[in-house]
């Protein structure tokens, strides 16, 4: 099978999207958690926020969050939690794999019209690139000016390209 019409295949599969909005924002999971490992900072109140103001104007949102199933609500607001697994920072090549493969995976158990990243990173650019192999809209939101000079937070040329990647496709 061609790398297109697996790309054509797995585009077929996302058209049935269970959720209108996914927000990945996956640090949210910190103060979902019932441990309450930090407390509630003001782009994750933002994202609660407005994801339950989607919710009363009738969509179906969800979040992806960092953390196990057991330690998080299932929804809040009527707003759906998906966790996923935990980021492990990791310089090697592997980890990176993994990563992106984390980040794909936990997007495709949430199939959406639209997808929401909130904050600069590199896993804009893997978003965005999954975004479009599954027709979905991206939207990059941002509160920071910091988040659009990028180059100054991370100066890896690697991580940067595929940062700009990310904001060139949203």
């Amino acid at each position: 099978m061609s790398l297109r019409s697996r790309a054509a295949s797995f585009a077929r599969s996302q058209r049935r999207p269970r959720h209108d909005v996914v927000f990945y924002m996956p640090w949210i999971g910190s103060i979902l958690s019932r441990r309450r490992l930090m407390p509630p900072g003001g782009a994750e109140t933002q994202v609660l926020m407005l994801s339950g103001a989607l919710v009363q104007h009738g969509l179906r949102v969800a979040i992806i969050v960092f953390g196990d199933a057991d330690d998080l609500p299932a929804e809040v607001n009527g707003v759906s939690i998906i966790p996923r697994r935990d980021y492990k920072k990791s310089r090697r090549v592997v980890g990176k794999v993994v990563e992106f493969v984390r980040i794909w995976r936990s997007l495709r158990s949430a199939p959406s019209r639209v997808i929401v990243q909130r904050g600069a990173g590199m896993q804009l650019g893997l978003i965005a690139v999954y975004a479009r192999l599954a027709r979905r809209r991206l939207v990059y939101s941002s509160a920071n000016v910091v988040d659009f000079d990028f180059r100054k937070l991370v100066p890896n040329l690697r991580d940067h390209f595929i940062y700009r990647l990310g904001v060139r496709l949203a």
